[in-house]
């Protein structure tokens, strides 16, 4: 015959156990959210450098003599020689 107390003691063993898988679970979550946030910042730190490298070459093209024109948020450069 089962005691009352066994039953207890199992069924408060079964619970820690849930409690235990939950907290498991939940860092599983929290670390799966740290690992996407980083992901989040090297595409944006690769953008910054993206932009960086497309904002060097218009320094460079302007510097060669190039003349660039905005226009409606479109870029065209005319390569122009120096004499």
């Amino acid at each position: 015959m089962i005691q009352r107390s066994q039953v207890h003691i199992e069924l408060h063993e079964t619970l820690s156990a849930q409690v235990n898988q939950a907290q498991v679970n939940q860092a599983q979550v929290n670390q799966a959210q740290v690992n996407q946030a980083q992901v989040n910042q090297a595409q944006v730190n690769q953008a910054q450098v993206n932009q960086a490298q497309v904002n060097q070459a218009q320094v460079n093209q302007i510097e060669s003599g190039a003349s660039i024109f905005v226009d409606g948020g479109l870029m065209t450069v005319i390569e122009t020689e120096i004499a």
